[in-house]
């Protein structure tokens, strides 16, 4: 299918069979339960950051972003972390979640 360039292409791109049959096919993952249950201590009104960094710590995706997060240069963490309790220190709550939560 080609790239619409206007309004118009694209509303009878959108409108078309295929993209109707294209659209069904694609399927969205649930929401992992780890993401829940962090968002829910964030939203405490004192967030344990042990707990935090356990829930970090039980997704290994999660872990490895927030490390690659931390580690980075535009990081303002001058040691190399490795632990998941660490990068939470380091980046603080906010910018902790703002990293795991994508």
């Amino acid at each position: 299918m080609p790239v619409a360039t206007s309004a118009l292409e694209a509303e009878k791109q959108l409108a078309a069979p295929e993209t109707d049959a294209l659209v069904k096919n694609i399927g969205i993952p649930p929401r992992p339960s780890v993401l829940v249950a962090l968002q829910q201590e964030m939203a405490t009104d004192d967030p344990n950051l042990r707990r935090i960094a356990a829930l970090v710590a039980s997704d290994v995706a999660m872990t490895v972003a927030l490390l690659k997060v931390v580690n980075s240069p535009y990081s303002l963490c001058h040691a190399n972390v490795n632990r998941s309790i660490s990068p939470s220190t380091c980046l603080g709550l906010s910018r902790s979640a703002a990293s795991s939560l994508g």
